[in-house]
């Protein structure tokens, strides 16, 4: 198995991501109520997860199946 570390995240992905992560990462801080604290880590951890992979363009399951949604002539 050899990881290549290079985009593999279409601009579409990357928004869905980062919105995604933001999401989560707004559930997590701002709705302490209405989820446990352990579900509160659990979301922020994915939620900073997500916006990471968002602004890399990249996500290691993609790497791992050989799978891209990145297009070469993307400027973003």
């Amino acid at each position: 198995m050899h990881l290549s570390f290079q985009r593999n995240l279409g601009v579409v992905d990357r928004v869905i991501r980062i919105a995604g992560g933001i999401v989560l990462a707004y559930l997590a801080i701002f709705y302490p109520l209405i989820v446990s604290s352990t579900v509160r880590i659990i979301l922020g951890v994915f939620g900073i997860f997500m916006i990471v992979e968002g602004f890399l363009a990249y996500w290691l399951i993609y790497d791992l199946l050989g799978w891209s949604t990145y297009k070469s002539g993307n400027k973003a």
